[in-house]
């Protein structure tokens, strides 16, 4: 009979199935089952190891919120569910905390335990996809150097539990980790070790913080902006007229960060290269659009929106992603903003540094040639081409190193998520370093040209012309109409009615405009294009007899008439005869032409050395029907000279400036509790405004944005909404409206909402910290000594909301909040579960400074005791001169007595000024002192 050989053994342990399928209340370690089978005559069976007498886990914790803290990721959401979910950053370490089922600690000389962790579907050690940590005793302060390799160490065991350190390498993939653990004991090694696998999710993310990623950013304040903030305003309007419009970026969202995962998935991405931002941005603008692949948002443009959201009335990102991902369909509609503002939140919750930019008259290359051609028939009348000119366009900047380009080209790169051309076969845009658009590098990837193109090509009017080579005639050129103002928002400061937070970065892209730099830019890249060798470097128009100027308008309100001028100036001494054409038109942001308006035509003559001006009024009756969203008009000239055959062009753009929606918040807004809002809104027409609608939307103050139906607005008429607001943590937040109606759209407002109480009206902040910092050291240090009954190690850091009802009137919670740069943490003491009790005071961590908020001495005392005491020394030192410099030298007791008397009251001043001074001083500083030491005590685990 042939020999049969048992793997029945081997096969349970290494199916996963098994593993998956425990029973209840088993863990899911690996249940090895040995049931003899019945051996069959001449059967020969090998002997296999037996299971080893490792430790068995009873449970593993990432310690969510403990690690949160220091990873800089407690405002996800997603850490402060009732069953945390670990959001962690690459390259930095983290803590492990397993208990064994037996009743002894981890012995590091007897029992083996490692740790793997798996990225993707087929984890690879070697191609980084893998993560596999064998733990060491080691108690170094130091880490070895990032080399693309998990490490791991031993911090404490005690009992049966123990704390294990983690570091991820600073190259890992970005996205969800998978998780299994496997015990063994030394001397058996050829035992089989026992599996636990762990069904947490775990999000490892970018981490500009730390030197050896590729996204570290070195001015770490920055990071406080274009990573942890989730509020921000992106630009729009035209050079003349722009504001920023507030948009909620709201990363931290719960909703957000599994949706940007299903968007990178959605990239089919190799896992190999996920850790890899210069992959990840360009999938993100490729996903963002809907065009390939389908993509988060559907562009938009027609002004047609009825078979969706219109891109105006979105005030935030979160609501967008959220349906994407559940829906797994195109969320309707989108533009250049709102494709930018999704871009920025996908990109900050991935730990990715990045910023909106949008760049004031934009230009749109469709043919590589590095400039705009406006083509003009024989009557004067614009011809369709594929090339246009945006009034705004808006994209993103990420922050990253770029190792495939020559050093000095990271730094900020530029992503474009609008789908206005292909690269690669697809719409997508970017990364494209700034240095290479600046320098006019077209040879560097990625899409550089494009970019050039978009913020300095120059724009090329032709004239159809029978005689001219290919048909038309080239008019005239301008070398500084694209790329007027390129903006951000400015790091760390928000405005949130004015613009003192907006930053010029134009100086990032090119030089200035019209110097011998910015031209030989332009130059070196025509030299790399061979469309645009033909158009930019032909030689430039002779100087012509006529002088044409378009007067520009800046911006018209709403209702407003407004004039076209036309200056026109003869140098010659004959007189000539002109052929001019005048229209006004409206349009959409992105130049493509909606409605035309009003339009003038004809021939007049113009003396010698003569002057004149053309002027052409255009009503509100005349395009109000036709004004679409955003209010953007166009201004078109085109002259031609009959006489010299001179042809002219130019064009304006300005806008109709609609109204503002005011917000009035309550000065004071309490933690929890449902605050009364106002907006305010003046309908600036003279016709009712119907289907009106009102939406707002502020991260930490709402839940989800709410639309409000409101009723229809009488011309003129003024209305106030009410609404509310309720606050879930304490802070400042930006709150963001939009209005909308069949005769007006796109009206935005914003405000600031500042939480300065908490849900009883007790104060927090530092002002608590002043009024009971004494109080609070004894209450840390009573805290920290003694703990709960029953539990074996302080409580995990976590945030509490709200301050407790009685802060020292026992052993309550009382957290510190802390703020250390971009790091928010709490630092938790006291044992007591059933109360929420908060006290806040900020201090610098890891810094020579003991906690600023110990520091009571006030300044108004300090000024106080120094007036008295300089009108103590003024008024004594008077009465010293006085009897000093008596003329006629009297001596007398009385005089002797009071000259004392003056210097006794100079020195009994002089100690109790400077007496009180070092009793406050010491005393502040020793209540400080001490705090400190508790709250670094109260972080270490005791021994357990």
């Amino acid at each position: 009979m042939t020999p049969r050989v048992h793997y029945n053994i081997i096969q349970q342990i290494l199916s996963r199935k098994q593993l998956s399928q425990a029973m209840p209340g088993e863990t899911a370690w690996s249940r090895v089952s040995v049931s003899p089978e019945p051996a069959a005559e001449h059967s020969t069976t090998f002997a296999v190891p037996a299971v080893s007498d490792a430790l068995t886990l009873s449970s593993l914790s990432l310690e969510a919120l403990r690690n949160a803290s220091a990873h800089r990721t407690r405002r996800f959401e997603l850490v402060r569910l009732s069953r945390p979910v670990p959001v962690l950053r690459r390259g930095q370490h983290f803590d492990v905390v397993i208990k064994f089922n037996e009743q002894r600690p981890f012995d590091l000389e007897k029992d083996s335990l490692r740790l793997v962790f798996s990225f993707g579907q087929n984890p690879n050690a070697v191609k980084g996809t893998q993560g596999v940590v064998s733990i060491l005793n080691d108690s170094s302060e130091c880490w070895p150097v990032h080399d693309g390799r998990w490490y791991g160490r031993l911090k404490n065991s005690d009992s049966n539990e123990t704390e294990l350190e983690i570091r991820p390498s600073a190259d890992a993939p970005i996205g969800v980790w998978r998780l299994k653990v496997e015990t063994g004991v030394k001397e058996e090694s050829s035992a089989i070790p026992k599996v636990y696998e762990h069904k947490e999710q775990i999000y490892l993310l970018f981490n500009p913080w730390v030197k050896d990623d590729a996204t570290f950013m070195e001015k770490q304040a920055l990071l406080d902006e274009y990573v942890l903030q989730d509020v921000g305003k992106i630009w729009v309007g035209t050079y003349q007229s722009h504001w920023g419009r507030q948009w909620v970026f709201g990363q931290f969202d719960k909703a957000v960060l599994p949706a940007a995962m299903f968007v990178l998935e959605r990239a089919n991405l190799d896992p190999t290269i996920r850790g890899n931002p210069i992959a990840i941005s360009r999938a993100i603008s490729k996903l963002v659009n809907s065009n390939d692949d389908a993509g988060v948002l559907v562009g938009n443009w027609s002004g047609n929106y009825a078979a969706g959201t219109a891109p105006g009335a979105w005030t935030g990102s979160v609501k967008i992603l959220e349906q994407y991902h559940s829906t797994k369909q195109p969320v309707q509609f989108g533009q250049c903003w709102v494709f930018a503002g999704v871009t920025t939140t996908i990109c900050r919750a991935l730990g990715l540094p990045s910023r909106v930019v949008t760049n004031l008259v934009s230009a749109h290359d469709s043919n590589a040639s590095l400039t705009v051609d406006k083509y003009f028939d024989y009557n004067s009348r614009p011809l369709d081409t594929g090339d246009s000119i945006w009034n705004f366009h808006v994209w993103n900047e990420a922050w990253m190193a770029r190792p495939d380009l020559p050093k000095g080209y990271g730094g900020w790169q530029a992503i474009d998520a609008t789908p206005q051309e292909t690269s690669d076969g697809v719409y997508q845009c970017g990364p494209a370093s700034l240095q290479a658009i600046r320098q006019g590098s077209v040879g560097f990837k990625y899409d550089v040209q494009f970019l050039i193109s978009s913020v300095n090509a120059d724009v090329v009017y032709w004239k159809q012309d029978p005689t001219a080579e290919i048909g038309y005639r080239r008019m005239n050129a301008s070398t500084a109409e694209v790329g007027r103002k390129i903006l951000t928002k400015q790091a760390n400061v928000f405005d949130a009615t004015g613009q003192a937070d907006m930053e010029d970065i134009t100086w990032l892209y090119k030089a200035k405009e019209g110097s011998q730099l910015e031209r030989s830019t332009m130059y070196n890249a025509a030299r790399g294009s061979t469309n645009a060798r033909r158009y930019l470097l032909q030689p430039g128009e002779a100087r012509e007899d006529l002088v044409f100027t378009l007067n520009d308008l800046d911006k018209i309100n709403v209702g407003d008439k407004f004039e076209i001028n036309v200056t026109i100036k003869n140098e010659v001494d004959d007189a000539r005869t002109l052929d001019v054409t005048l229209c006004a038109s409206s349009v959409y942001y992105n130049g493509v032409e909606a409605n035309l308006i009003k339009k003038a035509a004809g021939k007049f003559k113009i003396r010698p050395r003569g002057r004149d001006v053309l002027r052409l009024e255009v009503t509100p009756t005349e395009y109000l029907p036709k004004l679409v969203e955003y209010g953007m008009m166009k201004i078109f000239a085109v002259a031609t000279v009959l006489e010299t055959k001179q042809t002219w062009a130019a064009e304006d753009d300005f806008q109709i400036v609609k109204p503002k929606i005011s917000v009035k918040v309550p000065e004071k807004v309490v933690a929890k509790q449902v605050s009364s809002l106002e907006f305010t809104l003046k309908n600036p027409l003279k016709t009712t405004l119907h289907n009106c609608k009102l939406q707002y939307e502020g991260p930490h103050v709402l839940t989800s944005n709410v639309t409000i139906d409101m009723d229809d607005i009488g011309p003129e008429e003024e209305i106030t909404v009410k609404g509310d607001v309720t606050p879930v943590r304490k802070g400042k937040f930006g709150l963001v409206a939009v209005f909308s109606s069949d005769e007006l759209h796109d009206v935005t407002g914003s405000a600031s909402v500042e939480n300065m109480q908490v849900e009883d009206g007790s104060r927090t902040g530092a002002s608590t910290a002043a009024a009971s910092g004494h109080a609070c050291v004894f209450c840390l240090a009573a805290a920290v000594l003694e703990r709960r009954p029953g539990c074996e190690r302080p409580t995990t850091l976590h945030p509490l909301e709200g301050a407790g009802r009685s802060v020292h009137g026992g052993l309550n919670r009382c957290p510190l909040e802390m703020e250390s740069g971009s790091q928010a943490m709490t630092t938790e003491v006291g044992l007591v579960f059933s109360t929420a009790e908060t006290w806040n005071a900020t201090f610098e961590n890891n810094s020579t400074e003991e906690m600023n908020s110990f520091y009571f001495y006030q300044t108004e005392q300090v000024t106080v005791l120094w007036i008295l005491f300089v009108l103590i020394v003024l008024g004594n030192s008077a009465v010293l001169a006085a009897l000093l410099l008596d003329s006629k030298g009297r001596k007398s007791r009385m005089n002797f007595f009071i000259m004392h008397l003056a210097f006794a009251d100079l020195s009994v001043g002089l100690i109790s000024v400077l007496t009180d001074i070092v009793w406050r001083i010491t005393v502040t500083w020793h209540a400080g002192h001490v705090a400190c030491k508790l709250i670094r005590f109260s972080q270490v685990s005791p021994q357990r």
